[in-house]
């Protein structure tokens, strides 16, 4: 299958295959990932939402809006997994979520997005939730339910590329700061997000200071993910009154942060030259927005696609809308431009490199499939001309059935699972 993809991919190809003596000529990236963002809830996605995401709108109309983008999953484990290794979680089997302390599920001889920058001369940085695992010390079975201030950890953000991390292990114990290597602080949940915000504007204005190094930021941010906990200064400005108005309050603030990084950019002299991506790692908990079906956690597109915006003022065409099929997953192998080779004797896979922010014109997407494994073996599907995905929830969820999103109209493609179901992306 052939698709024209946006130009805009190729530059950035072109910009990150550059020596390292050639950093100023590469952008900073900023990342920044909300948790559980709906792709029904800014305004720029669907002009009827209630929320008010003005730092959203504000980036896509600064430059491009993808409008078919997804994670590689429904829930934030797999998806961080997907986006930083650029691997599809069920390599690893991975479905659910982690807590606070599974051990770490990426390898620390596995490439990742941070390792491989930091490899052409970038700063690296993860401020935020990290939900991935770490290896902490002492005996499992004398472990307090949230770490002691001063208890170490192995194998985290340090060992998987980068160079700089501030954040929480996930929302469920939001209070427990981490800092590289150590917990050094409990606090209460609403101060968390202030904390993180401030750590990430003062990396911005440290990385404002050197000449010739380029920056990765990953900012996976809480809202808008339980704890619900505004800050008292966003309460009632997320535009909704009553029961839902504390979740919008939460909402707006997550956009807020996404403003002030922005901003910060700006103050510093740094936007030109500075690649800022937003979206989010699933759909909305309990909350879907029509015309796609279901939320968070689900195998039909209200669990898996996602708002999505990217600027690089000068280089992507303000205002500018992608309809092409997209994912998280896609960012590694953009940065590397070319095939990697999965480790621990995975075979060779196909690069999507081309497909969210880069390739020139006639790529050849027809091998890159979407899956989800199977507790009990992954599987592959036999797609037809014009079809992207093949899909298997793990036993109890969704089913092929003849009400399924996409499938209704289209049949199923033959698949080596009876609890397999596809659908054309994008249609």
């Amino acid at each position: 299958m052939k698709f024209r993809a946006p130009s805009f991919v190729l530059l950035v190809l072109l910009t990150f295959a550059g020596p390292v003596g050639a950093a100023m000529e590469r952008p900073n990236i900023v990342f920044v990932l909300f948790d559980d963002f709906g792709w029904g809830q800014p305004p720029s996605n669907r002009g009827d939402s209630s929320f008010k995401t003005p730092s959203f709108d504000r980036l896509a109309r600064g430059g491009m809006r993808f409008t078919d983008a997804h994670s590689a999953a429904a829930s934030c484990t797999p998806t961080r997994y997907g986006l930083l290794t650029g691997r599809y979680p069920s390599r690893i089997g991975q479905f659910g979520v982690l807590n606070t302390y599974s051990g770490p599920i990426i390898p620390k001889e596995r490439l990742t997005v941070a390792s491989f920058l930091k490899r052409q001369g970038y700063h690296t940085a993860c401020i935020g939730k990290w939900h991935l695992g770490l290896r902490w010390a002492g005996e499992k079975k004398t472990r307090p339910p949230t770490p002691v201030i001063g208890t170490r950890f192995k194998e985290g953000p340090n060992t998987l590329g980068f160079d700089y991390f501030y954040g929480f292990t996930h929302a469920r114990n939001i209070g427990c700061i981490l800092e590289q290597d150590v917990v050094v602080s409990h606090v209460e949940a609403v101060e968390n997000q202030p904390l993180m915000m401030a750590k990430a504007l003062e990396y911005i204005d440290e990385r404002s200071r050197s000449e010739k190094q380029p920056f990765f930021l990953y900012f996976p941010m809480c809202p808008p993910h339980k704890p619900i906990t505004p800050a008292p200064e966003f309460i009632g400005k997320g535009g909704s009154a009553g029961k839902g108005g504390k979740y919008a309050d939460w909402v707006y603030q997550g956009d807020y942060m996404l403003g002030l990084i922005l901003d910060t950019l700006d103050k510093k002299g740094l936007s030109r030259n500075t690649l800022v991506i937003a979206t989010g790692d699933n759909g909305a908990a309990g909350r879907p927005y029509p015309p796609l079906r279901a939320d968070k956690g689900s195998i039909y597109e209200g669990g898996h696609r996602e708002p999505f915006a990217v600027r690089w003022p000068g280089r992507i065409k303000s205002g500018s809308v992608c309809s092409e099929l997209v994912c998280l997953n896609d960012l590694l192998a953009t940065c590397g431009k070319s095939s990697f080779r999965g480790g621990g004797g995975q075979r060779e896979y196909p690069s999507p490199s081309g497909r969210w922010i880069g390739t020139g014109e006639g790529s050849d997407c027809s091998s890159s499939l979407r899956w989800a494994g199977h507790p009990a073996g992954s599987v592959e599907a036999d797609l037809p001309p014009g079809w992207t995905e093949g899909v298997v929830q793990p036993a109890g969820g969704y089913r092929g059935d003849k009400g399924s999103q996409r499938i209704e109209k289209r049949g199923l493609c033959k698949v080596d699972h009876p609890d397999a179901a596809l659908h054309r992306a994008g249609s």
